[in-house]
């Protein structure tokens, strides 16, 4: 059992959206008597709903079953959450939500200005410059550039 998200639109434009508990192993939905009761009333004055369900973080379809319950009716469930501190961090790298993306950016970003005042700062401070003084401040300019870049993209213009 699990609970998820249940979200049932109704061609009106009356949208209702409540916490319902999902049985994996027969794909039914279970919510509560409140909410059936509910959409019974409405049943005889709007037209069928559009049920959907977020499941791990996935939106499906859901079609209503005689008892007032759903049942998901996609075939291609999202997989049980991985469980661990290495699954997690596996995760974070793969789908990171929006918030992470921008304090990523924002990180990124930090960087840039650290390479940048870096670059400078040893620029200034060089009485001599040879082949490797000069190759350390290009690789400090070119880090700059690539963690700004890096960064716009990472908070995608938000």
């Amino acid at each position: 059992m699990e609970i998820i998200t249940i979200r049932i639109e109704f061609p009106g434009g009356l949208a209702i959206t409540d916490g319902a508990t999902w049985d994996a192993d027969s794909g039914v939905v279970h919510v509560s008597e409140r909410l059936k009761q509910l959409c019974r009333e409405l049943d005889v004055t709007e037209a069928p709903p559009v049920v959907s369900a977020t499941c791990r973080g996935r939106t499906i379809e859901a079609e209503v079953l005689p008892g007032g319950d759903f049942r998901l009716t996609s075939h291609e469930l999202p997989p049980c959450e991985s469980e661990g501190f290495f699954a997690e961090l596996v995760e974070l790298v793969r789908r990171p939500s929006k918030d992470q993306r921008q304090q990523f950016g924002r990180f990124a970003h930090t960087l840039s200005a650290g390479a940048t005042i870096g670059g400078f700062g040893f620029w200034h401070s060089t009485n001599v410059w040879t082949v490797q003084n000069a190759l350390s401040l290009v690789n400090l300019c070119a880090a700059a550039v690539v963690l700004f870049y890096i960064g716009i993209i990472s908070m995608d213009g938000e």
